[in-house]
Parts: structure tokens; C-alpha cells; sequence
């Protein structure tokens, strides 16, 4: 039985916005994303992010770091610095896989049109040769 994704609810806090959504296949079970829109200094490659609210990596190199437990909130201790490890492709988006290098965390994480495609095309190469 296929199950519609539901339109997420959208709360506005200030400059916090928090989008609310049921998962399908799950019972009573809720995810909320906080969007807060921060600029950051890539601690990789040193390249100055113009954040969106949406940003979770560096356009640059791809890198992210960990500070998220659920997506937005910023309530990870570890602060690992998170490896671009693999691109994988879901219809027409891409995704990348970040692994954090502390903690061994793993998320997935939407690549950007302000993404280096070079860069998308360098780590999808890498895991097809290792």
C-alpha cells in the first residue's frame, strides 16, 4: 500500500521556522526541522557559506560537520567534521552521505544546485574505484 507523503505544517518563531510532517509507515510518529539560517566558515577548506536556513554542508568541498541530532535543532556534542563519502542518485536528486569522522555518525543529506558538481563527480568517482 503506497502512503502519500503529507504537506509538512510550517511554525514561524522568529527567525526560526519548524516544519512539522508524519513519516509514512510509522505509527504516531513525528520529525520537526527547525530552520534557522546562519552563515559559517567551512573548518575544511576555509570557503565562507552564505547560509539559507537549509544549508547542512560547504558548497565547496561538500564537507558538513556534526551538530545536528534531528536536522535544524544543533544539539550534537560531538562537532566531528563530517566526510563527504559517497553520492547517491534518488530519481533526479542526488544525495550525499556524510560520515562523521569522531563518532562514525551517518546522515544523508540533499546535494544543492550551489553545489560543486566537480566535487559530486570526484567523491561518486572514488567509491566506484575503491
Amino acid at each position: 500500500m503506497l502512503v502519500d507523503k503529507p504537506v509538512p505544517r510550517k511554525f514561524q518563531f522568529g527567525e526560526i521556522e519548524i516544519f512539522e510532517g508524519e513519516i509514512p509507515g510509522t505509527l504516531n510518529w513525528k520529525t520537526m526541522f527547525k530552520r534557522t539560517i546562519e552563515n559559517f566558515v567551512c573548518e575544511k577548506c576555509g570557503y565562507e557559506v552564505e547560509g539559507n536556513g537549509f544549508t547542512n554542508h560547504c558548497p565547496e568541498c561538500l564537507w558538513s560537520k556534526h551538530v545536528d541530532i534531528d536536522p535544524g535543532d544543533r544539539e550534537a556534542t560531538c562537532g566531528g567534521l563530517m566526510a563527504p563519502t559517497e553520492v547517491q542518485k534518488k530519481g533526479s536528486e542526488y544525495n550525499i552521505i556524510h560520515v562523521c569522522e569522531k563518532c562514525g555518525f551517518t546522515r544523508v543529506n540533499k546535494a544543492q544546485k550551489e553545489d560543486s558538481f566537480d566535487m559530486l563527480a570526484q567523491i561518486q568517482s572514488e567509491k566506484q574505484f575503491s
